[in-house]
């Protein structure tokens, strides 16, 4: 039996498609294994990213308390600096008397 040249290309044009056919096969398969790898990684990751957004949330509000208490502190340590002023200055004209009385 005597082959020609068109048939040894067909030959060989075929083995080619089967050997691409199985390394897409192969890759196909591997790909799958890694898509479920990320998958589950994601899955475990989503648990950790929902305790870290609840903490951020409470994390948030404690800022948002510490914020909205921050001028009141803010009003009384003023009132309190003026208030010193004001003894300072009485104290200051008064010198130091004693301003007791004595029965």
């Amino acid at each position: 039996m005597i082959l020609n040249i068109w048939e040894i290309g067909i030959l060989l044009i075929g083995i080619g498609f089967l050997t691409i056919s199985i390394k897409l096969c192969i890759t196909l398969k591997n790909l799958d294994i890694v898509i479920k790898r990320i998958d589950k990684i994601l899955e475990n990751s989503e648990r950790n990213i929902e305790n870290i957004l609840d903490g951020v949330e409470s994390l948030t509000n404690l800022v948002n308390t510490i914020v909205n208490i921050i001028p009141g502190t803010v009003n009384f340590l003023s009132t309190a600096k003026f208030l010193s002023g004001i003894f300072a200055k009485n104290k200051k004209t008064r010198g130091d008397k004693n301003v007791s009385f004595n029965r």
